[in-house]
């Protein structure tokens, strides 16, 4: 989470209140998170705990959580699950191959 200055809450009004939050979103099997696709970006504010996703953001709020949704990276142990499935089929094709 990100604090975010220069904007005030539209619902409580409090000024100097409002984070930028960003979320990964996942391609799920059966409910497992298997690797994130995406980012979701929200304003959270301190003051009332209100939530606005991105297409409820004013316009230049939205600019700047989109701002700092795009320096934060994802990190590489997000991808492990899709990275230990790629390892297990290569090491069971080349059992195959050499068992065959």
């Amino acid at each position: 989470m990100k604090a975010v200055s220069g904007h005030s809450c539209r619902y409580c009004g409090t000024k100097e209140s409002l984070s930028v939050l960003v979320r990964a979103a996942y391609f799920h099997i059966f409910w497992i998170p298997v690797f994130p696709y995406g980012k979701k970006v929200y304003s959270v504010c301190g003051h009332c705990r209100q939530y606005l996703s991105r297409l409820e953001m004013p316009p230049d709020l939205g600019a700047k959580a989109t701002q700092v949704a795009r320096t934060i990276k994802t990190p590489w142990y997000y991808f492990l699950v899709l990275i230990l499935a790629a390892a297990l089929f290569l090491v069971s094709s080349v059992i195959g191959i050499i068992g065959s």
